[in-house]
């Protein structure tokens, strides 16, 4: 309304003093051209100040907005205290980086690389924490570029497996404490097992034997599980709600021949979730 009211203001104006005017200017030979030409420029001059009121002008079709593609995964760590004497029980955080991996293999890469990295300084402070730190030596033994592992679809080591990955260790892993063997198993194990394709896992040290396999029978190369059978005994319902004496085991696996402390600990960590669902 403003513009329009200042264009009908200015062109009042033009004309009244084009009638004002031609009294006085009725027999000069150019008066009719001379008016005419006031009455154009007038009138252009006025619709560029009125135009120059409005702002800069906006787009009719403003562009969109693409969505950044990214890939989110899932990192296992241990966690202080609830996993401190089950080394075996990790707890997730999440990692995302703004790149689309469309492929298991780069998405458990990426996986890998975070959980060998540690836990942010975040989580660190909530209770997170991680056996790897500073267990890596320097020396690599993969070739090509420096880095911690390899990873190796569908084999066993060097036997063809569908389904089974193998992790091969490219430093030596100094394993400090005898639950930290297991705890670093776990974290690796359940941070590749996220992904549907990997049905399991094998890890290899640096020189190819399997790692954290303390009785040095390399029984992972075979299928079978590394450590040192135990059992554990609890109460379970109904059967020992009215006899207290009546205990059932459960397995466990002990990575050191310290398989008594082991099995203590693992008594006073009491049943996984899996075997309270079972009574």
């Amino acid at each position: 309304m403003r513009r329009f009211s200042l264009f009908q203001r200015t062109v009042h104006s033009l004309f009244i003093g084009h009638h004002e005017r031609s009294s006085v200017m009725a027999n000069h030979p150019f008066a009719g051209w001379h008016q005419v030409a006031s009455l154009v420029l007038g009138l252009a001059l006025t619709m560029m100040a009125c135009a120059s009121t409005v702002g800069p002008s906006v787009s009719a079709t403003p562009t969109a907005t693409q969505p950044v593609a990214s890939t989110t995964v899932q990192v296992y760590f241990s966690h202080h205290p609830e996993t401190d004497t089950v080394p075996n029980q990790v707890v997730a955080v999440s990692r995302t980086v703004a790149t689309p991996m469309t492929t298991t293999q780069a998405r458990a890469t990426f996986a890998l690389q975070q959980m060998f990295a540690g836990p942010t300084t975040a989580e660190r402070a909530s209770g997170f924490y991680s056996p790897f730190d500073g267990a890596f030596a320097l020396i690599s033994n993969c070739a090509g570029d420096f880095r911690d592992f390899d990873l190796l679809f569908n084999q066993r080591g060097s036997t063809y497996a569908p389904g089974t990955v193998t992790v091969q260790l490219c430093r030596r892993v100094d394993i400090a404490g005898d639950l930290d063997g297991p705890r670093m198993v776990a974290m690796i194990n359940t941070t590749l097992m996220q992904f549907t394709a990997i049905k399991q896992v094998v890890i290899l040290n640096s020189v190819g034997g399997c790692f954290a396999d303390m009785s040095g029978l390399n029984s992972c190369l075979g299928g079978s599980s590394t450590g040192y059978h135990v059992d554990v005994f609890f109460s379970r319902h109904p059967d020992s709600d009215t006899h207290p004496g009546a205990v059932f085991a459960v397995h466990r696996t002990a990575p050191t021949l310290g398989v008594a402390t082991f099995a203590i600990a693992q008594l006073m960590a009491g049943p996984t979730p899996t075997e309270s669902a079972n009574g």
